[in-house]
């Protein structure tokens, strides 16, 4: 029974620990010189060395972060150049509207006092037809008045955009009444 005890006797390696299916394994040499692969699930040496992988494996890299957070930047950038556009349509859209308002309380000051404010008076005398306080362009500048006007016999109200010199294209580009 000795001999038949050494030939079943199997010596336990903790160097040759692999994982097999993602499961520890122990490999077990036997006297005949090959190896057998068994689960350490029960096994306490299986569940330090499961431990340790784990603990190497839960934390987040620094370059990790730094991948996250350039492709974050990446799709703020490409966000930020899609949107810029449409603010600045949203911009003269209120300028726009805004200058409507300002013709409006134009109109109605000339349908009391059968004239349009001069340009001394310019859109001060408009205060009263307006529901709130003249208002500064999208850009915080203040809207231009002319009267006479050069383009017909109302008043000419405009914005010189964002640059806020007469002229431009695009987002610099004039907002004016008379168009």
């Amino acid at each position: 029974m000795g001999d038949l005890a050494t030939i079943f006797q199997l010596t336990l390696t903790v160097d040759l620990v692999e994982r097999k299916n993602n499961h520890m394994t122990d490999a077990v040499e036997t006297s005949q010189g090959g190896r057998r692969m068994f689960p350490m699930e029960n096994s306490a040496v299986g569940v330090r060395t499961q431990k340790r992988d784990n603990q190497l494996q839960s934390g987040i890299t620094l370059i990790e972060m730094l991948v996250v957070i350039t492709i974050i930047a990446l799709f703020s950038a490409v966000a930020y150049q899609r949107l810029t556009p449409a603010l600045d349509e949203g911009r003269k859209t209120a300028a726009a509207a805004q200058i409507d308002s300002l013709m409006a309380a134009s109109q109605l000051y000339n349908i009391e006092h059968g004239r349009f404010p001069n340009q001394e008076q310019g859109m001060d005398a408009l205060r009263p037809y307006l529901q709130k306080e003249i208002p500064l362009d999208p850009w915080n500048n203040a809207y231009v008045y002319h009267f006479p006007g050069k383009h017909g016999p109302e008043p000419d109200i405009l914005s010189y955009g964002a640059d806020g010199v007469e002229g431009g294209e695009d987002s610099n580009a004039d907002i004016v009444s008379w168009k």
